[in-house]
């Protein structure tokens, strides 16, 4: 991953704007504890019941996880969480511009959904991320997801002139959770039943939860971007 890949925020402690966590190490934490319940917690008889192998339903739990958030890579999310993090925010505006005008029209969740979609990902998993905090985002007509690009496009990449970066930073988020999960491009997810997308959709909210637990996962200071030496202590 390059800096500004690195650079993007997902959480800040809003009392205290020398904390914030980078996206990256979010989606990693969150792709472990995805891994670690799926083969730990959940009992086999429910794992059985999945039709997955054990080895594939964990690196799809992990490939959840390791994208669940990708929505957080975007302009608008970006502007939105800077704004408490002026410190981060000079950093990555030395790579790339923040600006939005719909804030409302794409939360990161919905983001996330689109996002995968546009990566080729296949839409029962986008789906998932795009339920990660309790609802799906299709409406009755179908259009929550397919309209954002069209509408919406500057929530993703603030101008026109930033959206080549801008997708090159999802594709690098793409690429790293394929990698990690076992996948080597995106033909090798699966497309699943919906027993398996409900299951695996409760389980991304559980993980979820845990993985922004700052008391289990805890913020680091903003003059760092973090490391892969943290992990797997982390």
């Amino acid at each position: 991953m390059d800096n500004a890949v690195k650079g993007l925020a997902a959480k800040t402690n809003f009392e205290d704007n020398s904390q914030w966590l980078p996206l990256w190490m979010h989606l990693r934490d969150t792709a472990e504890i995805m891994k670690r319940l799926i083969q730990n917690w959940v009992p086999l008889s429910v794992r059985r019941t999945m039709g997955l192998e054990e080895e594939l339903a964990a690196n799809i739990a992990y490939f959840l996880g390791a994208v669940h958030d990708i929505g957080k890579a975007t302009a608008v999310f970006q502007k939105n969480i800077l704004a408490n993090l002026p410190e981060v925010r000079e950093r990555l505006c030395t790579f790339i511009p923040v600006t939005f005008p719909y804030a409302n029209k794409t939360p990161h969740a919905r983001a996330s959904e689109m996002i995968l979609l546009e990566l080729q990902c296949p839409a029962g998993l986008a789906s998932i991320a795009g339920a990660h905090h309790g609802k799906p985002q299709q409406d009755a007509y179908g259009d929550y997801i397919e309209e954002q690009l069209e509408h919406y496009s500057t929530n993703y990449w603030g101008s026109k002139e930033q959206e080549e970066q801008w997708r090159g930073n999802w594709q690098a988020l793409f690429q790293s959770a394929l990698h990690q999960a076992g996948f080597s491009k995106p033909e090798e997810l699966p497309v699943l039943t919906t027993h398996q997308e409900l299951l695996l959709t409760g389980l991304l909210i559980m993980a979820d939860w845990i993985a922004s637990n700052t008391k289990y996962f805890p913020l680091i200071q903003v003059d760092e971007v973090g490391d892969e030496t943290c992990y797997p202590a982390r």
